[in-house]
């Protein structure tokens, strides 16, 4: 049996590997360009948030090609259940930005820290994405909100029943 079990796991793992090439590849054809730490700073500051770097040479894409990449990968992601303190906002948003780093060679995709409120009135701290693209415009993307994306022009607004309150982002 351990025999079987590790064929599967070599197919699975060469099934994955093959998965994200080919979406590297089809990431290849996306023009790419240099967002200037300052540049982030800027966007940062001017919606009132902090900003971690992690990194000092950061690369992206035209919004319109960011929406493709993220899509693509929220589509895996989704496929994961969350799953308290295992598989919840914060490794979900990590995931997001790996892949995306992995796939697209883009380290604008940050994990973004907020609070939530609900419609119901339930507070809770949160992890999503903020991505950056080419022109230092940035958006959410929240995979615990439907893979929702939207453009972020103040660091309070609302999502569907969710009101956002944003605090960070950590980039790199």
């Amino acid at each position: 049996m351990d025999i079987l079990n590790n064929v599967n796991m070599t197919i699975g793992s060469l099934t994955a590997s093959i998965g994200l090439q080919k979406l590297r590849n089809e990431f290849a054809q996306f023009p790419v360009s240099q967002v200037m730490g300052k540049q982030i700073n800027d966007a940062c500051n001017k919606i009132g948030i902090s900003n971690s770097p992690l990194d000092y040479n950061f690369y992206s894409t035209s919004w319109d090609n960011y929406q493709i990449i993220a899509s693509k990968i929220y589509d895996i992601v989704k496929n994961f259940k969350w799953e308290e303190d295992r598989y919840d906002c914060d490794n979900r948003s990590n995931t997001m930005s790996s892949l995306t780093s992995l796939t697209a060679r883009l380290n604008t995709n940050a994990g973004l820290y907020c609070e939530v409120k609900t419609a119901n009135g339930n507070t809770f701290m949160h992890w999503a994405n903020c991505v950056i693209d080419k022109d230092a415009n940035m958006y959410i993307i929240d995979c615990d909100n439907s893979g929702v994306m939207q453009k972020i022009t103040s660091n309070k607004f609302t999502i569907g029943n969710w009101s956002y309150s944003l605090k960070s982002i950590r980039i790199g």
